[in-house]
């Protein structure tokens, strides 16, 4: 077990399998929202300074693992 208690969340039933049809919304939350929130950072830093791409999602996915 990883710890984490679902019974106080209304949306997961007990013993319901990951597979659900939540997981789409999962990922969508998780990747596809961060990836392009880091397209939109990469053209505005860009402008700014082309600096390495390598420094700016370094420093993005330490934030949003901390946002996470």
């Amino acid at each position: 077990s990883n710890g984490i208690n679902y019974e106080g969340d209304p949306r997961r039933a007990p013993g319901e399998d990951v597979d659900s049809p939540n997981i789409l919304e999962f990922y969508l939350s998780v990747l596809v929202v961060p990836l392009a929130t880091l397209m939109i950072l990469r053209d505005s830093l860009q402008s700014i300074h082309s600096h390495d791409d390598k420094y700016v999602m370094i420093i993005y996915l330490q934030v949003y693992c901390n946002y996470l």
